[in-house]
């Protein structure tokens, strides 16, 4: 009785985590948008701050930047910004994300050790198979850490957790890893050599 008690108060808490904390970062980008908007914006022009105004003026913004960046031609304006180096280093951030993305999409998210022989996982994309000297491969991974996503060398025989989809590799990184309690029954937990000889577009020489 005691275990099972115990069992289901961590998975409570496992459940609330992601949750409660998907709630404060929404809460926070409410305020600060509606915050910024009025004081920067609305109040210059109307005089006075109007309550959640300013959270959907920035909406109507974030909906005109997605759909520049999400057009070739918007893109390709967006891309001169790069000239500009402050503009530059965010141009270049989005450009990274936007090739994340589409890796994921087309290849599928695992969860890898990020460093190896550490117990942490971190959602990310196998891009490649490098033959080594001593009859191995390393396998190259693709994490989505901030602020850019970063590659890094892993071995055949690190566990990974794969069919992994780009919402739950969202929730895995905002959930700080405890997602992992709940996505474990729904993955395949294999080795990321096995991983790959799985997968037809992938192969070792």
């Amino acid at each position: 009785m005691r275990k099972w008690l115990e069992r289901a108060i961590l998975m409570g808490y496992v459940i609330q985590i992601p949750a409660v904390i998907a709630i404060t970062l929404l809460v926070f980008v409410v305020q600060f948008f509606d915050n910024f908007y009025n004081k920067f914006l609305l109040e210059p022009i109307l005089g006075r701050n109007i309550r959640f105004a300013g959270f959907l003026v920035s909406m109507a913004v974030a909906l005109l930047l997605g759909f520049i960046a999400e057009t070739k031609r918007g893109w390709r304006l967006v891309s001169h910004l790069g000239k500009v180096p402050l503009a530059g280093q965010i141009v270049n951030v989005i450009e990274q994300w936007k090739k994340f993305r589409s890796l994921a999409r087309s290849k599928g998210v695992i969860l890898a050790p990020y460093y190896r022989g550490a117990s942490s996982f971190a959602p990310g994309v196998v891009t490649g198979v490098i033959p080594i000297e001593d009859g191995g491969h390393i396998i190259t991974v693709v994490f989505g850490d901030m602020p850019i996503p970063k590659p890094l060398g892993l071995t055949e025989h690190d566990i990974i957790y794969a069919s992994l989809s780009l919402n739950q590799a969202i929730s895995y990184m905002l959930s700080g890893g405890l997602a992992l309690k709940i996505l474990e029954k729904k993955l395949r937990r294999m080795t990321l050599g096995e991983y790959v000889r799985s997968n037809p577009d992938m192969a070792f020489e």
